[in-house]
Parts: C-alpha cells; sequence; structure tokens
C-alpha cells in the first residue's frame, strides 16, 4: 500500500490503515489489488480540498470498498465542496454529514 505516500500517509500511518480494515471487517484486497480505485475515490477528496486522508481512511475504510461514483454523488448532494472540504479536514467524522459514516 505504498501508493498512499502520495497522499502524506507514513508507513506507521499505514499499519493503522491496516488495523481499521480488519477492525471494521472489510476487504483487503480492494486496498492490495485495487490501488487505482482507492487513488479514485482519495482524488475526489482531494478535489475537494481534503488533506487529511489518514483520518479520512481510518475513520470508515468502507469506503474504499464501495463505488467511487457513490462517494462523488454524496460529495455533490452536499452542495458546498469547499465547505464540506474544510469540515472534512476539521474532523474526519463530518462523513456523517453526506451519508459515509
Amino acid at each position: 500500500m505504498n501508493y498512499l505516500k502520495k497522499y502524506g500517509i507514513d508507513n506507521d500511518q499505514i499499519s493503522k490503515i491496516i488495523r481499521a480494515i480488519y477492525d471494521w471487517d472489510v476487504n483487503i484486497d480492494v486496498f492490495e489489488f485495487d490501488s487505482d480505485h482507492v487513488i479514485e475515490i482519495l482524488d475526489i477528496f482531494e478535489s475537494i480540498g481534503v488533506t487529511n486522508f489518514f483520518e479520512i481512511m481510518v475513520s470508515n475504510p468502507s469506503i474504499f470498498s464501495g463505488s467511487a461514483d457513490y462517494v462523488r454523488r454524496k460529495i455533490d448532494e452536499y452542495g458546498n465542496k469547499e465547505e464540506l472540504g474544510r469540515l472534512l479536514n476539521d474532523d474526519a467524522y463530518n462523513l456523517c454529514l453526506i451519508g459515509l459514516l
């Protein structure tokens, strides 16, 4: 999962993400074998100004086993993407505002 380093995630954080994946009972194969899918979703968050990718990933790793279109649609439904990006950077648990937590 070294591809996560592009998003400022270090080895210690990758280990914590792996623990969260198992804690949430999410299939780790998505993270290990479909990096393009995970990257697509991270890029969606990045496009609205999110920078705390580690917190997003440990708060709900199941987001990354779902459809990127679903994530995009939930963000679009919120409306103000700039505000949402700020809220998610303040607290990843604000994912609940768009039904992703």
